[in-house]
């Protein structure tokens, strides 16, 4: 009997909790110092932390999340109680390990390794090329992928993790950046993995380039680019990505009300995605003249629960009761 009741409230479990969203963005906000707590599927505000001038939040596996604030450094965050806890002696962040031990960054020619808790960094690298890196990401396999530009064309490049040159993307983007924002990787549905990363060109308008990465990680396939123009995204503040459970997201400013957020979600079907939903929130986002970076808290699908409830209701019909002696 209680094998019984058990099973049922699993399947009943999984039920409930595969309505619910496992998507969860921390939106900053300069504008009331606050950092907002966003469901993107049921398009809800869940509440806000309070932070002075945050700009970027970065969040990638793990509890504790880094958060950069105008004008006064960068902080460690328990992202599931909102408890600032500790200063940061780090900058020029652009990514999170996924363990949420270690920060990322590039600038200039130089990518560095921070330990999470403000102990200082634990690699640097000069990087062996002409191009001027603005925004980047470590992969798994130690490979650091960033974006950059020489002054005419915006390109991904790919290093060792002590810093020799392995590849640059193909084709690149004829843009002058003037605003770039963070990097994220996604996998369309045939398996690739993709670099991608953001920023806003001086015509105003906000670009996503994409490149795709070998099985291996150790090079580049083909890259593109998408745009959105400044009917749809406030031209003068850069915009944010965000990994989702099928595909991206794109964060930021809305052009028309620019005291809303706008979201657009990509799917994963090509390499630069197709639209399949958009909408806006009301969170008053802007963030000119800085960087603006969300952090995505992706959990597994609940849905297995409900799988794994299911698969034990055939054991309810088999299993035999033995008498009591």
């Amino acid at each position: 009997m209680r094998f019984r009741f058990f099973a049922c409230t699993i399947v009943m479990f999984g039920v409930q909790a595969a309505k619910a969203s496992f998507e969860l963005m921390y939106i900053p906000s300069v504008n009331d110092d606050k950092i907002y707590r966003f469901d993107p599927v049921n398009q809800v505000s869940l509440g806000a932390i309070n932070s002075l001038n945050p700009h970027s939040v970065h969040y990638n596996g793990g509890q504790h999340g880094m958060v950069s604030a105008a004008g006064i450094g960068n902080q460690r965050y328990d992202m599931y109680t909102g408890i600032n806890q500790t200063f940061l002696n780090s900058a020029f962040i652009t990514s999170i390990g996924a363990d949420g031990t270690t920060l990322f960054g590039m600038s200039g020619t130089t990518a560095t390794s921070f330990n999470l808790l403000g102990t200082g960094t634990v690699g640097s690298v000069t990087l062996s090329t002409t191009f001027s890196m603005f925004s980047g990401y470590r992969l798994s396999n130690g490979n650091m992928v960033g974006v950059g530009t020489d002054g005419t064309f915006v390109r991904a490049l790919m290093f060792s993790p002590t810093g020799a040159f392995l590849d640059i993307a193909g084709a690149g983007v004829s843009a002058t950046v003037a605003q770039a924002s963070n990097s994220i990787l996604s996998t369309m549905s045939n398996g690739t993995v993709v670099f991608r990363s953001v920023f806003r060109d001086t015509a105003g308008t906000v670009r996503i380039y994409s490149a795709a990465l070998s099985s291996g990680q150790t090079s580049f396939g083909a890259s593109t680019t998408a745009s959105f123009n400044s009917l749809t995204y406030n031209s003068t503040s850069v915009a944010s990505l965000a990994v989702a459970h099928d595909g991206y997201y794109l964060v930021g400013s809305d052009a028309s009300t620019v005291t809303s957020t706008r979201f657009t979600q990509m799917n994963n079907g090509s390499l630069a995605g197709t639209t399949i939903a958009a909408y806006t929130a009301a969170i008053d986002s802007r963030t000119t003249g800085t960087p603006f970076s969300v952090g995505m808290v992706v959990a597994p699908e609940p849905a297995s629960f409900a799988v794994l409830g299911l698969g034990l209701v055939p054991l309810l019909k088999r299993r035999k009761i033995t008498p009591s002696p």
